[in-house]
């Protein structure tokens, strides 16, 4: 793993990568096939405040990992037992405070995640098939908290999210599900 991070009285941002590799074991008692997993990661950050009423963060994650694993059917090729997984998230914070007793936070964020492995057609057979999932998630909100008093206040708001997946079997009959 490697990072670099530094801030001035203004801004501040963090890098981070970090690949964990592992040649795995088997748990199965009719193969030696070890099972390796592969994790590699980005984290990033920046926040800017150009004002004392005003400030900007952001925040990005990346991971692409990959694992081998072991079927629970013998005559099933060790090399097809394995998935693949992509997941990555984005989001951005601006706050705007225009007194001590009133703040504004308007918030986006995404992320997006995918997987791709292999399932046994069935328990009778020993053909496979490949399987993809995928999904999507936007949203953007606003916050505003007023506070009267130490002991009084009030938070109202607003969001508003969109959501999309899909699941494909190919070489099923039903070969996409949204």
């Amino acid at each position: 793993s490697a990072s670099i991070s530094g801030a001035d009285d203004d801004s501040d941002f963090y890098v981070g990568l970090e690949g964990y590799i592992t040649d795995g074991i088997s748990a199965m008692s009719h193969n030696e096939e070890k099972d390796s997993y592969k994790n590699y990661s980005l984290v990033a950050n920046y926040g800017y405040k150009p004002s004392d009423n005003t400030e900007l963060r952001t925040n990005y994650r990346f991971i692409d990992a990959r694992l081998d694993y072991d079927s629970v059917n013998r005559d099933y090729p060790d090399h097809l037992d394995n998935s693949h997984e992509k997941e990555s998230a984005v989001s951005a914070n601006f706050l705007y405070k225009p007194s001590q007793r009133f703040t504004n936070s308007f918030n986006f964020s995404n992320a997006y995640s995918s997987r791709t492995g292999n399932n046994i057609k069935g328990s009778f057979t020993n053909s496979f098939r490949k399987n993809n999932f995928w999904s999507y998630r936007t949203a953007i909100n606003y916050q505003g908290i007023y506070n009267f008093n130490l002991d009084n206040s009030i938070v109202f708001g607003t969001e508003k999210e969109w959501n999309e997946m899909d699941y494909e079997e190919n070489g099923s009959r039903a070969d996409a599900t949204d």
